[in-house]
Formats: C-alpha cells, structure tokens, sequence
C-alpha cells in the first residue's frame, strides 16, 4: 500500500505593471503587467511504490503581457512571454505512477522559454491570429476546476498529454505554432492551432 506525504512550503507571487502613460485612469488595462510567481512542494513516499524518501518540488515563473497598441501603436496586437524553473526532483521517481502526482514536476533541471507569441485581432475584435511559441493546454483541453487539484491527472488528460514521441505542444516543452480563433453571436466561439507535433529536442 502505497501512502503519500505532501506540504505546500511556500508561495510567493508579484504584480509589477507599466502604463504606457503615467496619466492614464486606474481602471485601464495597464500596457506592461509582469508577474512571477514561486511554489514549492515537499513530498514523502513513507510506504509502498519504488522507494521510500522525501523530495522538494518547485517551479518559479515569469510571465509578462504586453498591449502593442499602447506600446508602440500596432492597433490589435499583444504580446504574452513566459518561462520557467524547475528544481527536476521527482516524488514519482519514488511512486512509480504513470500519471503524476505532483502538477508541477517536470522531471528535469532546466530554465526554459515556454511562451512567445504575438496575437493580432481581426474582424473587429471577433477575431484573432496567435503565433509564436505556444502551449497548447493554455486554450485547448483545459479547465478552471483543474487547478485546484494537486495530481498532474487532474490536469489536461494523461490520453492528450502523454500522446506522440514527447507529448503535444504542452508544458514543459513547447513548439512554434499557429492559433486562430472566432467568435460568433453568444457564447459561440471557433478555434484551432497548428502546432509542431513532436515539440523540444527528444535527443536534449
């Protein structure tokens, strides 16, 4: 029988954002938002599985938006980067399970780029072209209700996420892609996305 430990060690996240003019009223969508943020985990494996231990897992994160129309006058357009830390433990390592028990365990040591893309919006706002590094269980196969789970299953589905020689287009390892999406009258929407279908280097 298999008994697992988990502690929530700390969680810190910071707001920074920049107007594209120091006049601009409060309630406006600031030009610039930048935001990073630090979980880590402590797990322990006390019976069961491959091997008894305790691991700390960790994930700090930076994310910055820019509005491009504020910045530089390019009417429709932003601009989203985000990368990633990860310390590489593995509390599945010790578990030996196929889905994953900790969502934000990669498996790997590595400061990486996840997100760089430039959206442009068309037909009034109705529609949009996002290009550029692009993780696919941003927009597609995902939830709200997700995350507030802590199990990796709980998050886009282990038939999607564990899918081709090194999975879709998802977190950790991305791919260059293209993203269009329209909406129509209500709660109507149409979206799809071309996206490398064996992203990252499978030989690093």
């Amino acid at each position: 029988m298999r008994r697992l430990m988990m502690m929530t060690v700390c969680f810190a996240a910071l707001t920074a954002s920049a107007r594209a003019e120091d006049a601009q009223p409060a309630e406006e969508t600031p030009a610039a938002n930048l935001q990073l943020s630090f979980t880590g985990d402590i797990w322990s494996n006390t019976s069961g599985g491959l091997d008894e231990g305790t691991v700390f897992v960790d994930i700090a994160n930076a994310q910055l938006s820019l509005d491009l129309e504020k910045l530089t006058g390019w009417q429709g357009a932003q601009a989203f980067v985000s990368g990633l830390y990860t310390n590489g433990n593995s509390i599945s390592n010790l578990t030996g399970d196929l889905n994953g028990v900790s969502n934000i365990e990669t498996g790997l040591e590595a400061a990486r780029l996840v997100e760089a893309w430039v959206d442009q919006s068309f037909a009034d706002g109705k529609g949009s072209l996002r290009v550029g590094l692009y993780d696919v269980a941003s927009e597609f196969d995902a939830g709200e209700v997700r995350a507030l789970f802590l199990n990796a299953g709980h998050g886009s589905g282990t038939d999607f996420a564990q899918s081709g020689q090194n999975g879709p287009s998802m977190w950790p390892v991305t791919s260059f892609a293209a993203r269009v999406n329209y909406n129509f009258e209500g709660d109507v929407y149409l979206r799809g996305t071309i996206a490398d279908g064996v992203p990252g280097d499978l030989a690093h």
